[in-house]
């Protein structure tokens, strides 16, 4: 993505949801996006696909997918990328599944109408990739509504759904959100085997940082629409840069402290419309200083990859100047 702007536009007029943003995915890896609700993760990966909901607009920037920019396609030729080359897991699967059809009906319509094959092989696909999420009785599940599953069944039915069409991009939101932690560490562990089989790269956004931690390559860390931090995940993790980024992981329960409370950030995320000048965290940032309220603050990046949006990283001891948006990588 290069310097990528998307506005919803209503009746009290357009808000800035996603600013300036720039990220790179290379072949076969994955990226994990964290922050809070709000911040404009799953803005981000919708914009993509050009799914955002009514009102959304993506006013700037390219989105390069194999050195195809996206937004120039029609809609003919985005439907056939859609499912096929890039997939997506929505973050509400009982809203992605349609509820009127059962489920074998929706693997078959999206397989046959991605790939030259006769139902039977649809179905046998079908139910070897929801054997492969763990499901109970496949045979089952296939003939089933929607309705009749549980949280946990429709979320893994719709990653074997995307996973069946063998994606080259999978966009991720929250997929293991509905499930408990023995399933969702069995469903991380299947998902990175079907990753190194299918060469697939995946953005993954969500909440929980051990999610993160241990399917992705490189972190990146969303505040009010803005990427303000993001490098290779063990630089993130160990050597964060950015007080929104520390305060984050300082709010993840550790077994190793004994403290009964944890720390968490002061304030309210920023509403889109309504933000800050300058640093949009100075407001709750517990490290803030005098400039960081009217000033911008700059994209610093060091030997690893590492980027950080802060005004008190400064150049030197390891930090130079981020390239611009024209010089940055697209997906």
């Amino acid at each position: 993505m290069e310097n990528v702007q998307v506005q919803y536009r209503g009746a009290g007029g357009a808000s800035k949801i996603i600013r300036n943003l720039d990220l790179a995915l290379e072949k076969h890896q994955t990226l994990g996006i964290v922050g809070e609700s709000g911040s404009g993760k799953t803005t981000l990966i919708r914009a993509v696909l050009g799914l955002l909901p009514p009102g959304g607009v993506i006013t700037g920037g390219r989105i390069l997918f194999q050195g195809q920019d996206l937004l120039k396609l029609s809609r003919e030729e985005r439907r056939r990328i859609r499912g096929r080359r890039i997939g997506m897991i929505f973050q509400e699967p009982g809203a992605a599944l349609n509820p009127v059809r059962k489920i074998g009906a929706q693997f078959s319509d999206a397989l046959c109408a991605h790939f030259p094959m006769p139902k039977q092989e649809a179905r046998q696909r079908a139910l070897d990739m929801l054997a492969k999420m763990l499901l109970p009785d496949p045979e089952k599940i296939f003939t089933s509504y929607s309705f009749q599953l549980s949280g946990g069944m429709k979320q893994r039915v719709t990653i074997a759904l995307a996973l069946a069409l063998e994606p080259e991009l999978l966009l991720a939101d929250e997929p293991t959100s509905a499930l408990d932690v023995t399933v969702q560490a069995q469903m991380i562990k299947e998902m990175q085997r079907l990753q190194q089989e299918l060469k697939t790269s995946i953005i993954l956004v969500s909440h929980n940082m051990g999610v993160v931690a241990q399917m992705a390559d490189r972190i990146g860390v969303m505040y009010g629409g803005e990427l303000v931090e993001w490098g290779p995940k063990e630089r993130v993790i160990n050597h964060p840069g950015h007080p929104y980024t520390k305060a984050l992981l300082s709010s993840i329960p550790r077994l190793d402290q004994k403290e009964r409370l944890l720390p968490s950030i002061s304030g309210q995320p920023p509403r889109f419309g309504e933000m800050p000048r300058g640093c949009t965290f100075s407001p709750r940032c517990p490290e803030a200083v005098s400039i960081c309220a009217p000033q911008s603050p700059g994209r610093f990046v060091d030997g690893w990859g590492h980027m950080v949006c802060c005004t008190k990283i400064k150049k030197g001891m390891g930090w130079t100047s981020y390239p611009t948006s024209k010089e940055a990588a697209g997906i």
